[in-house]
C-alpha cells in the first residue's frame, strides 16, 4: 500500500532559507486597527469598484513595477520561512476566492498571489506585490464564506491602495535590503515561532522598520471601506466583515496568555464592529453568505491539520451516541481514514455521501486519492479524466491525474499535463515536484533536474536550484531547446544570488526571467 500524504503542507523547518529572510506584512486580523471612518457610497455589485484617488507618493520611491518585482522575491522568502500549504484542493480554493474578489472590483492590473499558511492561529497578512495570505486557523474560525472573504477583501485593499508602498516612500529610499529589513521585524511579531534565520542580521534596522510599516488609522479606515465594497461587488454578503470582527472581539475577551506585542497594540473595538456593520448595511441586493465549497474546504483544512486517529475516534463516538452527521462530517472522517492507512474504508464512507453538484467534485477527488493511497492508480484514472474534461486547467485535478498516470506507468502522459500546468505564473510548487518525479520515471533526467530547480527556486533556495540546473546541463542527450531554456534559468538565478550578495542595490529587472 502506498502512503499518500494528503496533508501536503511543506515544513519550513526542513528547508533552509537562503540569504535575507523576509516575511510579509501582518495585517490587523486579531486586534487589528480596522478603524472606523466615513461611509462608502453604494456601488452596484456588477460594476468595477471605483477606488478613491489619494495621489500616489509611494510611486516616488517604489513604482508599481518595482513593487511587483519585490513581491516576486518576497513570495519565495515567505514560502521558505512559513509552512505554506501546497495541498492542491485548498490551494485551488484560496486562489479562486481571492480571484473572485479582485476580478469583481479591481482594475489596477496588479497580479495577486493568495497563500494558505498551515498554522492553527487566527491570522492573515499582506505584503507588497499582491501577496495575501491567511492561516488555516482563520479558515477554521470563519463560520461562513462571506466572513473569510471579508478578511481577504480587507487585505486586498491594503495591497491595492499601496499602503505598504506608501510607507516605503516615508523611508526615503528603497532597495532590497531596506525592504527585507522592514518585513523581517513583522514576521518575528506575527509568527514568533518561525525560523527567522538571517533576519537577525538586520536587527539594527528592524526597530524603526516596524514603526514605518504600521498601518495608520486612515489606512485601516480605507481598507475597511474598500474591502466591504469588494465584498458587495463580488456578490458576497458585506455583513461578513463585521460578523467576523464580532467573533474576534468575543474571542479576544475570552483569551488568556501572552499576546504578540504587535497585536496587543491594535485591539478590535466594539465601535469598529458597529461602524463596519453600518457601512455594510448601505449595500442592498442579493448576496451569497456561504457556499458548499467553503464548507468542504474548511472540512479539508480540519482533516489535514488534526491527528487522523483522533478524528476517527471522535466521529465514531458521535455515531455511537446517535448524533446525526452531515456530508462534511463524513468527508472529514473519510480523509482521516485515508491518512491513517485505511483507504478501502474511506471509499466506503465517501460512497455514502449523496452525489449533488455541490458535493461531487470533492467526493470524487477524495475517492481518487484513496485509490492512489491503496496503490490502485488505474481505478483513479477514469474519474480523474472525466473531471479534467469538466473542469479543464484546475490545478488539483491535474495534480492527481498526473500522479495517477505516473503511478500507472504512463509518465510521458503525466508530463503532457504537468508541462502545461507549470507554465502558468504562480502555480503550485507541488506541481514542479510531481513533474520531477514523472520526468525521472520517463528517463528524462534533465527535465527532472530542471523541475526540482523550479521547486527549490519557489522557496528561495537558489543555491540548491543552481546545483540542479548544472546537473541538468551536464546530462547527456539533452535536447538543444531544453539546453537554451535551462541556461537562461541558470543565468537568472546567478543574477538573483548576486543581488543577495549586494543587498544595498536597487531592485532587479525582469530581463533575466524565463518562461518555459
Amino acid at each position: 500500500m502506498r502512503t499518500l500524504n494528503l496533508a501536503s503542507s511543506r515544513d519550513a523547518s526542513q528547508s533552509p532559507v537562503n540569504g535575507l529572510l523576509v516575511a510579509g506584512f501582518l495585517a490587523a486580523i486579531i486586534g487589528g486597527t480596522w478603524s472606523t471612518g466615513a461611509m462608502i457610497s453604494n456601488a452596484g455589485a456588477g460594476e468595477a469598484l471605483r477606488l478613491p484617488e489619494m495621489g500616489d507618493p509611494a510611486s516616488i520611491v517604489l513604482t508599481p513595477t518595482q513593487e511587483a518585482l519585490l513581491g516576486e522575491t518576497l513570495l519565495t522568502q515567505i514560502r521558505g520561512a512559513l509552512r505554506v500549504s501546497t495541498d492542491p484542493e485548498l490551494n485551488d480554493y484560496v486562489q479562486a476566492l481571492g480571484t473572485r474578489l479582485t476580478a469583481a472590483g479591481l482594475d489596477s492590473g496588479m497580479e495577486f498571489h493568495f497563500l494558505l499558511v498551515a498554522d492553527r492561529t487566527i491570522n492573515a497578512f499582506a505584503a507588497p506585490g499582491g501577496i495575501v495570505a491567511v492561516n488555516t486557523g482563520l479558515l477554521l474560525t470563519a463560520q461562513s464564506e462571506s466572513e473569510l472573504a471579508g478578511v481577504m477583501a480587507h487585505e486586498i485593499a491594503h495591497v491595492e491602495q499601496r499602503h505598504l508602498a506608501r510607507s516605503y516612500a516615508n523611508a526615503g529610499a528603497i532597495n532590497l535590503r531596506t525592504a527585507l529589513a522592514m518585513l523581517a521585524s513583522i514576521l518575528a511579531g506575527a509568527y514568533g515561532g518561525a525560523d527567522v534565520g538571517s533576519a537577525a542580521l538586520l536587527s539594527s534596522m528592524a526597530a524603526g522598520a516596524q514603526a514605518q510599516l504600521a498601518f495608520s488609522r486612515a489606512n485601516e479606515q480605507e481598507a475597511d471601506r474598500v474591502g466591504i465594497g469588494l465584498l458587495a461587488a463580488a456578490h458576497f454578503d458585506p455583513q461578513g466583515m463585521p460578523a467576523f470582527l464580532q467573533r474576534l472581539h468575543e474571542h479576544s475577551q475570552l483569551s488568556v496568555g501572552p499576546v504578540p506585542e504587535y497585536l496587543s497594540t491594535h485591539p478590535v473595538t466594539l465601535s469598529r464592529v458597529s461602524d463596519t456593520r453600518s457601512r455594510a448595511a448601505q449595500f442592498t441586493g442579493s448576496f451569497a453568505k456561504d457556499s458548499a465549497r467553503f464548507q468542504f474546504a474548511k472540512a479539508r483544512a480540519l482533516a489535514l491539520s488534526t491527528d487522523p486517529n483522533s478524528l476517527i475516534s471522535q466521529y465514531e463516538e458521535t455515531l455511537r451516541a446517535g448524533v446525526a452527521n452531515d456530508s462534511t462530517d463524513r468527508y472529514v472522517y473519510a480523509l482521516a481514514l485515508t491518512r491513517a492507512g485505511e483507504p478501502e474504508r474511506s471509499i466506503e464512507v465517501l460512497n455514502t455521501i449523496d452525489a449533488t453538484p455541490e458535493t461531487s467534485l470533492h467526493v470524487d477527488l477524495a475517492i481518487a486519492q484513496a485509490h492512489l493511497s491503496a496503490g490502485d492508480p488505474q481505478l483513479a484514472l477514469a474519474p480523474l479524466q472525466r473531471l479534467n474534461e469538466i473542469y479543464p486547467e484546475q490545478e488539483s485535478i491535474i495534480y492527481y491525474l498526473a500522479q495517477a498516470l505516473t503511478d500507472a506507468g504512463r509518465p510521458h502522459d503525466a508530463l503532457n499535463h504537468l508541462d502545461e500546468a507549470t507554465r502558468v505564473e504562480g502555480h503550485n510548487p507541488a506541481l514542479d515536484q510531481l513533474r520531477a518525479e514523472a520526468a525521472a520515471r520517463a528517463s528524462l533526467p534533465w527535465i527532472s533536474h530542471e523541475a526540482l530547480a523550479d521547486y527549490y527556486s519557489a522557496y528561495g533556495q537558489f543555491g540548491a536550484a543552481l546545483q540542479k540546473l548544472e546537473l541538468a546541463l551536464a546530462t547527456s542527450h539533452i535536447d538543444p531547446i531544453a539546453r537554451i531554456r535551462i541556461r537562461s534559468k541558470r543565468d537568472r538565478l546567478i543574477e538573483l544570488q548576486q543581488g543577495e550578495d549586494r543587498p544595498g542595490e536597487q531592485l532587479p529587472t525582469r530581463s533575466g526571467s524565463v518562461a518555459r
